[in-house]
């Protein structure tokens, strides 16, 4: 999940063509949910980084719990788990 999320997100950055994807919804929505960081932060921590690689330790810098913890969570994540809101 994360690596496409970082496409778009990429999309998102000037110069980019994010056409009719979006992230912060669905299962990205859960995603940020677990790492505590909005959409708008999520692009910022992309637009930063060198590689999807820094992205990813930039990640693990924001997470307040333990990484495992959050990977826990995310493996038992599916489309059901998704709050209306972020539908």
């Amino acid at each position: 999940m994360l690596p496409r999320m970082i496409d778009v997100a990429r999309a998102k950055l000037p110069g980019g063509n994010v056409g009719q994807y979006q992230i912060g919804r669905g299962m990205s929505g859960l995603v940020l949910a677990a790492f505590g960081i909005s959409a708008e932060n999520f692009v910022e921590i992309v637009r930063d980084a060198g590689s999807d690689k820094d992205v990813a330790a930039a990640l693990g810098r924001r997470v307040a719990v333990a990484r495992r913890a959050v990977g826990a969570r995310l493996c038992r994540v599916t489309v059901a788990d998704v709050p209306a809101d972020l539908k």
